[in-house]
Formats: C-alpha cells, sequence, structure tokens
C-alpha cells in the first residue's frame, strides 16, 4: 500500500498532544475505573442474574473476482470458510454483559498463501445499577479486539442494534477505504457516560482508544485517542416532532501529533414522525476544525416500515476524527442504505448500499471514494439450519495519494447451524 505524505505547518499544529501527553495514563485510569466498578456490582447482581450461551458454526464456498484488490493484477479464485461462533449474555440488575467471539479459517484454492485465520472478540458493559443510583446516569464500556487478513472497507453495523444506532457503527472498521490485503490487529476500547441533567438536556463524554497493526513494514501501525463532549437540547414540539441543538467537541491525539485535531461543531435538527411507520430526521450545522475555514455539517435520513420490511436511507457530510488508516481531521460524506422484506415464513431478503469520501485537509493526501452494494435471500432449511446466497460490489477511486483503486465482485453461499440457547445460570 502507498502511504500518503504531507504534514501541517507547525503554525497550525494542534495543541491537543501537549494537553494530553500521556495517553497511556488516562486509558489505565478508565480501565480501574471499570474493573472498580464492575467487581463491586458482579457479586451483588449475580444472585438475580440470568446467563445465556447462543453458538453456531457456518460453512461457506465464495467466490471472488479480484482477491488482492488491485486495479491491474486481477487474481480470481474460490475458497472455503468454516466460522465458528459464540454469543454470551450476562443479564443482572446492576450490570449488562455481552461477549460474543467469531472466527472464520479461509482456505483458498489456487492462493494458498492467502489462507488465514480471521478472528474477533467483542463485549459491551452496561451498568444499569448506576442508573437507579444516580437518576439519568448511563456509563458504558466496549471492547472490539480483531485480527483479520484484510480490514473491510464498510460494516454496515451489528445487526442487533436498531437502524439508529446502526448508523453510527457503519464506517468504524475501514472508515469508507478499501486498502491492500495485509494481516491486521486492531483493538478498539472506549467508555460513554451520559448524564440527562433535565428531561429535555443531556450531556455525553466518550473516550475511544483505537490501536491498529499491520504485518510487515509496508503500512505504518497507528494509535489513535479520540475524546469527545457534547451537550444535546430537545424540545418536544407536538407528539411527532422533536427540535434538537447540540453543541460537541472532538479531540483527536495520537503516535503522529502532525495529525493531531481539535474539531467544534454547533448544530439544529428535527425528528418527525410522518406516520406510524414513517420518520424523517435532518440536521444542519458548522464544523470548526483548528487553523481551517468552517465546514457545513448536513445529515438527513429516512426510515419506512412496511409489515414484512424496512427501508432506510441517511445522507451525511460532517468533519469526522480518523480512527484508523486516516488520522487526524477528515471531510467525509457517506450515504447508507438498507431494505430488507419477509418472503414468507422463514425467507429474508436484504439489500444494502454505501458510498463514502474522504478527502483530508491537506491537499492531495487523501481524497478516496469508495462505492458497495450488498444484497442476499437467507432461508430457515430446517429449525437448526439456516442458507444464505449474497452477493456483494465494491468500488473504489482514489483522487489523492493513497494509490488504491479497484473493483471487486463476491458470491457467498453458507450454511450455519445453530445450537439451541443454553441457559447456564438462572
Amino acid at each position: 500500500m502507498h502511504r500518503y505524505g504531507g504534514s501541517l505547518p507547525a503554525s497550525q499544529e494542534c495543541c491537543i498532544y501537549k494537553a494530553f501527553p500521556n495517553s497511556h495514563v488516562i486509558k489505565k485510569g478508565l480501565w480501574v475505573l471499570f474493573f472498580l466498578v464492575f467487581v463491586v456490582s458482579f457479586p451483588v447482581g449475580l444472585s438475580q442474574a440470568a446467563v445465556i450461551l447462543n453458538s453456531s458454526l457456518s460453512i461457506s464456498g465464495e467466490y471472488t473476482d479480484n482477491l488482492f484488490f488491485s486495479e491491474t493484477d486481477k487474481k480470481s479464485d474460490f475458497s472455503t470458510i468454516v466460522s465458528p461462533a459464540m454469543k454470551i449474555d450476562f443479564t443482572s440488575r446492576h450490570v449488562t454483559l455481552n461477549v460474543g467471539y467469531r472466527g472464520s479459517a479461509i482456505f483458498y484454492s489456487q492462493n494458498s498463501q492467502a489462507d488465514g485465520y480471521f478472528q474477533s472478540l467483542a463485549f459491551d458493559i452496561d451498568f444499569p445499577g448506576l442508573n437507579r443510583q444516580i437518576r439519568g446516569l448511563k456509563v458504558k464500556f466496549i471492547e472490539r479486539v480483531s485480527f483479520s487478513p484484510e480490514l473491510n472497507a464498510y460494516s454496515f453495523g451489528d445487526p442487533n442494534l436498531t437502524q439508529e444506532e446502526r448508523f453510527s457503527q457503519v464506517l468504524q472498521e475501514g472508515e469508507g477505504i478499501q486498502g491492500d490485503r495485509v494481516d491486521t490487529f486492531r483493538n478498539v476500547a472506549g467508555v460513554e457516560l451520559s448524564y440527562s441533567w433535565t428531561q429535555n438536556f443531556e450531556t455525553t463524554a466518550t473516550y475511544t482508544n483505537v490501536i491498529t497493526r499491520y504485518s510487515g513494514s509496508a503500512i505504518e501501525d497507528t494509535e489513535v485517542n479520540v475524546t469527545t463532549l457534547d451537550g444535546t437540547y430537545h424540545y418536544q414540539v407536538t407528539s411527532r416532532t422533536e427540535w434538537k441543538a447540540r453543541y460537541g467537541v472532538a479531540a483527536s491525539f495520537g503516535d503522529n501529533q502532525e495529525r493531531d485535531a481539535l474539531i467544534h461543531q454547533v448544530s439544529v435538527g428535527v425528528e418527525h414522525q410522518v406516520t406510524r411507520l414513517l420518520s424523517v430526521n435532518g440536521d444542519i450545522g458548522v464544523s470548526f476544525v483548528e487553523g481551517e475555514s468552517p465546514e457545513m455539517l448536513f445529515e438527513a435520513g429516512i426510515t419506512k416500515r412496511y409489515r414484512k420490511g424496512i427501508l432506510s436511507l441517511q445522507y451525511t457530510s460532517n468533519v469526522v476524527a480518523g480512527l484508523g488508516v486516516i488520522q487526524g481531521a477528515v471531510r467525509r460524506e457517506s450515504v447508507v442504505g438498507e431494505a430488507t422484506r419477509s418472503i414468507g415464513e422463514v425467507t429474508t431478503s436484504y439489500l444494502q448500499v454505501g458510498y463514502a469520501n474522504n478527502r483530508s485537509f491537506e491537499a492531495n493526501r487523501i481524497d478516496v471514494s469508495t462505492y458497495t452494494v450488498q444484497t442476499g435471500v437467507s432461508t430457515r432449511l430446517l429449525s437448526w439450519l439456516q442458507g444464505m446466497i449474497s452477493y456483494s460490489y465494491l468500488k473504489q477511486r482514489d483522487q489523492g495519494n493513497f494509490s488504491e483503486n479497484g473493483v471487486r465482485n463476491v458470491i457467498n453461499i453458507s450454511l450455519t447451524a445453530s445450537a439451541p440457547a443454553m441457559r447456564l445460570i438462572k
């Protein structure tokens, strides 16, 4: 992969790194806090807890026409993929813990050097007991550890989340950029604290640390820390319409001080329930990046629910802090759409579309547009066996110094066997 170059002038260097020179101290302090709260809460809630284990095993056959995502030297291949997965849900009055693991052993028929084992471990911890003790307070910790032979450009979010929550996860994995195939370790850790001061006003503070390590020396390892603080005021105009005003600040700092950034944002927005099944939302505002001209931010979305499916589309133009391949403040424009429909009692079809354009503030350093379409049909063959066939298309065009252009088509057929849910603690 060709690394982009360039640096900010000394007069524009952000002072965030100077304010947080020992980010590892912050990380250790946050995880010590998490450990203490969890240790105190866990024994108390254990007597009233429920622990449920879900597990599955998938076997897939997959064809790709551009394994190494090259524009000039395309290599097609067929692979066999074996994927075990496990999820544990721990629920009590004081603590809610969700742990998920997934692995994928990949075997290629022609390019055996690309064989590998992908695995990811993730957990989310909420403390509802704290909300009862301090009404309005919410505390959540996240941890994502993954090892992958290739970071995906898109992640359409956890299907267990609501549609609105998934939009915030769409570009977390690859940030809308597809790079070369290289073994990548990534660790995402964070904490979110929110407090409702009144029925209409709440504040949220987050800290996220992302460590990315690549095999070999072709790509630079990165570590990025992002701290955010924002306040949102909600005003219920009618039973169907809510206005909101928001101010937020994000500080991004990491191992490359030249790409540290401080972003201020002010916006107003509206959410309107047109009918019981149709809702729309929109936001407009301004982003201020230290040493740069103000940038407009805009967001608009629509969600339509049907008796047998859902249709949603979200457009966003904003300034964000890069967490991996991209570092520092980046202008990002994205479109995410999804449609699902039930076909009979056991069959579901889906269509997902995505577009992202990332442009750095430094001239010609990064300007990448990525397009993707994914569609598929899944059906329940037996009470414990699910079948799926899917197709995905990915296209990327670079106008900066990233130098990664390519088109890829992938067809996948899979069978997934799921074991009955086991209640470990009643």
